[in-house]
């Protein structure tokens, strides 16, 4: 019995394997899709993208070697399009910014976290889908659905 591999261990080897590959085959080993509707935001970028927002920013706290971040990016660029103009959506490498990965204490990636006026609302931890992402914004902003 010791000698079986229980599925979900399978699995979870088969998504790791699968994010390594990329979205598209052929894609760089550790590249991330940046669409228009996610910003990249760096310490440097930060006051301006995300304090001084006018909007709430949702912020993706990623790592380019994690599989489930490779896997977040793309259901958070749906969600940035049926929400543009009513939520930012920005990126943060966490080994790019450690500094804002330290101040936001992100043990975890992929972390979520929804901010407004720089000051924190919302924290989800792990890989979520689009329809999740969709329904927290729904319920931190009623009345506001796309």
């Amino acid at each position: 019995m010791k000698a079986l591999v229980p599925c979900y261990v399978v699995l979870r080897c088969v998504v790791v394997l699968l994010a390594i590959a990329g979205p598209v085959w052929g894609e760089p080993m550790g590249a991330v899709a940046n669409p228009a509707e996610v910003v990249a935001v760096t310490q440097q970028s930060y006051d301006k993208e995300v304090v001084k927002s006018p909007q709430p920013v949702l912020i993706h706290f990623w790592a380019p070697w994690a599989g489930p971040c490779r896997l977040q990016a793309p259901a958070l660029a749906e969600v940035a399009k049926q929400y543009r103009g009513r939520v930012k959506f920005g990126k943060i490498d966490v080994d790019a910014s450690p500094k804002l990965t330290e101040q936001f204490k992100v043990t975890d990636v992929p972390t979520l976290i929804l901010l407004e006026g720089g000051k924190e609302t919302l924290r989800v931890k792990g890989l979520q889908s689009k329809e999740k992402l969709a329904e927290l914004l729904d319920k931190k902003f009623p009345g506001k659905s796309p």
